[in-house]
């Protein structure tokens, strides 16, 4: 489990593989191995032409999302801007484990 970027996970979702974490995680996207991912976008690029694109292609791969705010897996949203903090804060990491 890790936070998704809106820039991490455009590149996974074309097979970017331009650093150790978007390699990592594109060879486990073509493996079928399980990815829990925690999406850090915000409202404001939520509305991106491409976004859309991006959580159909992972989303068809199988990759599952845990909302940060509420600590289940749950259909991706944004995350409203200017709250990443307070997300972070809120967080509780056995979440993840359970």
């Amino acid at each position: 489990m890790f936070p998704l970027t809106f820039n991490t996970a455009n590149k996974i979702a074309v097979g970017v593989m331009d650093n150790h974490v978007t390699g990592t995680l594109c060879d486990a996207l073509g493996t079928g191995a399980p990815i829990l991912a925690t999406l850090m976008v915000n409202d404001r690029l939520w509305g991106h032409p491409g976004w859309a694109g991006t959580l159909d292609r992972l989303t068809a791969a199988d990759v599952r999302f845990l909302d940060p705010r509420v600590g289940h897996v749950t259909r991706p949203a944004p995350v409203p801007s200017g709250t990443g903090g307070q997300v972070v804060d809120g967080f509780d990491p056995r979440w993840v484990v359970d």
